[in-house]
């Protein structure tokens, strides 16, 4: 009994022990948990910001806005160094520095609404735009920090298997949407891939897609051109990848690696900011893509943390790339014409047979409805018709003077992809006067007859004024509806030219004032990430113009249906498929290459067998910044002296209006290597120069010639150009 009663002592004081450790254990675990995550947190920006001050708001920067801002430029500076130079600094004092260049921000908004002076406006644009960007990031990942961490860090092997899921959807996405794309579906064995991703993980599907998205000897010209196609390229990169991460032996995980989830989403948070940084330094598929990626691997690791993130990205890199602000006076002036009608008129009318002339003199114009979410206005028609006529009939003959006054009107709604009309109306306000007679009977009653005769006719006037009515709605309104239709029959299909150019919308808004329509879009490659514009204020527009602003992620978007990845093309080609989109863009002809051709004596000279070789990823893209829109190639040359491999090449163009001429100026060529490759100076000059004589300087007439049917041209001017903070501003009257 009391070797039971010892024993059960003995296990009671064991298990309080017991107790009592896994209580301090739990605690001291808690606590060392809590106190990583305080560490962690408490760096905040430390190690994550990069090293340096991006050039867009470097101390340069800030002294363009000129000499009498030396002051206030080198003290916003110091400001920008306190967010950057963050090493030692405590979480508090790094939102006191956001805090300020918050206030800096402000200043710049409040000088920008003040200069009437455009270059100072450009000025403080091109720097208050990429400041707010990066503040806003800045204060996003400070937020991000203080989240709870509820997932573990990903391995690379999975997440090559996120991309090629991914991937593998937006191929078949795109072949479900071709003639014959279930064939291709067949052959690339998606199905096969998508089952090895699925359950258990078998890398030899993976390995067989690979394979058979490469191209070879044994296709022809289309099916190569074909397996082209960016959503196929991408697929195969990622495909690539993941059979190499396959291939690496899993590392065993150790506690602190399993558990070092905060030190996890700090790496991620310091991807992220990389991403927006390689983001602000060019937008491409590339650029684009790894943006998207550096959110899903924050939001595995911190759904919460990926939300502060993604809310900026969203305003500050995801917006609208397209905006465009028409003034309801320009709208008129484009549509407005004058016509002058004349003809017979003849008719039957209360028994009387009428004959004479008539003419119709009318003008068409445009009145804005306010609507929101679409464009609403009206087309309208004003006008007169005049008629002399004589009314027929046994007894006598009446004159009789018409003026009918009347207003057309039909409604149109624009919702950013097409036109819907709505019904046409008529008011007519008809005149008839009855101003003399001729009877039977003048010879022998005289003015007593033709008194009657008249006072008969008045008597019938409600009728005359009625059929007069009914006479200028018939001949006015079936003809008004067809012609509105007519002319607004182009605006249609949006969705699909786009989707003819490669092109599709993502995020479409139209609105309406009683003054001006508003149009706002994100337009993406329909075969690549979504991309999309910096956070921009709606352009100011006085009503008699019309202002377009695109973003540089859309020229971009839109280079990519130039089709040259990978391709061959000589200087002429090139220089083709550039004036082409040239034109599109500014609505003029272009030419950037002399237009005389060689002489006999000298076209053996002249003749140039060198080719341009594009590479297979980003071929070209855009930048916009100080006033230029800068062509990036990444482009080689074949030639007989030795081939130059892919080089980054940047060709700033310069767009400017002068009075009435439309010039575009070719800036300083640049060519340095691509990533892996060796400095060659006599690499560079001899690419310099291929740029040089293929591309340059232009100048035609600001003047846009409006072709009108039935109507007389209308002339178009360009009035401004501006290329600032990633935005190439059009202004037109």
């Amino acid at each position: 009994m009391s070797d039971t009663l010892t024993h059960s002592s003995r296990a009671r004081r064991a298990s309080g022990w017991v107790a009592v450790f896994s209580l301090v254990t739990a605690s001291w675990l808690l606590n060392g948990a809590s106190t990583a995550f305080a560490q962690q947190s408490e760096l905040g920006l430390d190690g994550l910001l990069p090293g340096f001050v991006p050039a867009e708001i470097d101390e340069e920067a800030w002294f363009r806005l000129g000499d009498d801002s030396s002051d206030f430029a080198q003290a916003s500076y110091e400001d920008v160094v306190g967010l950057y130079n963050v090493s030692g600094k405590s979480v508090s004092d790094q939102r006191a520095a956001i805090g300020n260049l918050r206030d800096r921000l402000e200043l710049l908004s409040e000088r920008a609404a003040q200069t009437d002076d455009p270059s100072e406006r450009a000025a403080i644009h091109s720097l208050a735009g990429p400041l707010a960007r990066r503040v806003d990031v800045a204060e996003a990942v400070l937020n991000s920090l203080e989240q709870p961490v509820t997932g573990e860090p990903i391995s690379q092997l999975e997440k090559a298997k996120i991309a090629v899921r991914r991937d593998i959807a937006a191929a078949r996405k795109k072949l479900d949407s071709i003639t014959g794309g279930s064939a291709w579906v067949d052959y690339l064995q998606l199905d096969a891939a998508e089952s090895a991703l699925s359950g258990e993980f078998d890398v030899e599907p993976i390995e067989t897609l690979s394979n058979r998205l490469s191209v070879d000897n044994s296709q022809n010209d289309a099916q190569a051109a074909f397996m082209n196609k960016a959503v196929l390229r991408e697929l195969k990169a990622s495909a690539e990848r993941l059979t190499a991460a396959a291939a690496v032996p899993a590392a065993p995980k150790n506690d602190a690696e399993e558990n070092d989830g905060q030190s996890a989403l700090r790496d991620a948070l310091g991807d992220f900011i990389q991403a927006t940084e390689d983001y602000e330094n060019e937008i491409n598929s590339t650029t684009g893509q790894a943006l998207h990626d550096a959110i899903e691997r924050v939001d595995e690791l911190s759904p919460a943390a990926a939300d502060s993130l993604a809310d900026v990205v969203k305003s500050n890199y995801m917006a609208s790339n397209v905006h465009a602000v028409v003034g309801e006076e320009f709208l008129r002036k484009l549509i407005r014409t004058n016509r002058v009608d004349s003809g017979r008129v003849v008719d039957y009318v209360a028994g009387a047979n009428v004959r004479g002339n008539q003419t119709t003199n009318s003008r068409t114009g445009i009145s804005l409805i306010p609507s929101r979410g679409k464009a609403r206005f009206a087309i309208t028609l004003d006008g007169t018709v005049n008629s002399r006529t004589n009314g027929y009939t046994k007894q006598a003959t009446i004159a009789s003077v018409g003026s009918h006054d009347f207003h057309a009107r039909k409604t149109l709604t624009f919702d950013g992809n097409g036109i819907s009309f709505g019904a046409a109306s008529i008011d007519v306000k008809p005149s008839v006067r009855n101003v003399g007679a001729r009877t039977r009977f003048d010879w022998l009653l005289g003015g007593i007859a033709r008194r009657q005769a008249l006072r008969t006719a008045n008597s019938r006037r409600g009728i005359a004024l009625g059929h007069a009515k009914m006479r200028v709605r018939q001949r006015v309104l079936p003809p008004f509806e067809d012609g509105v239709r007519d002319s607004f029959s182009d605006f249609g299909n949006v969705t699909d030219r786009l989707a003819d150019a490669g092109l599709r919308q993502t995020r479409t808004y139209v609105e309406s004032t009683s003054s001006e329509v508003l149009l706002s879009d994100r337009i993406v490659d329909a075969d690549g990430p979504v991309v999309g514009g910096f956070r921009s204020p709606t352009p100011a527009t006085s009503s008699s113009e019309i202002t377009f602003r695109l973003h540089e992620s859309v020229l971009t978007a839109s280079a990519a249906n130039w089709d040259v990845a990978g391709q061959e093309l000589t200087s002429d080609e090139f220089a083709g498929k550039l004036e082409e989109w040239l034109e599109g863009l500014l609505g003029r002809e272009v030419s950037l290459s002399d237009n005389e051709p060689p002489t006999p004596s000298d076209a053996s000279e002249e003749s140039d067998p060198s080719v341009y070789v594009f590479n297979d990823t980003n071929p070209v893209s855009f930048r916009i910044q100080n006033g230029s829109v800068e062509l990036i190639l990444r482009v080689g040359i074949v030639q007989e002296d030795g081939d130059i491999p892919p080089q980054l090449v940047t060709v700033p163009l310069t767009p400017k209006v002068e009075g009435e001429t439309l010039m575009i100026e070719r800036g300083d060529v640049s060519v340095v290597p691509l990533p892996g490759q060796q400095a060659q100076i006599a690499r560079a000059r001899v690419m310099i120069k291929k740029i040089e004589d293929t591309i340059e300087p232009s100048e035609r007439s600001a003047a846009l010639t409006v072709d009108r049917d039935n109507a007389s041209d209308v002339k178009v001017y360009v009035t401004e150009i501006d290329a600032t903070d990633g935005w190439l501003t059009v202004t037109a009257r």
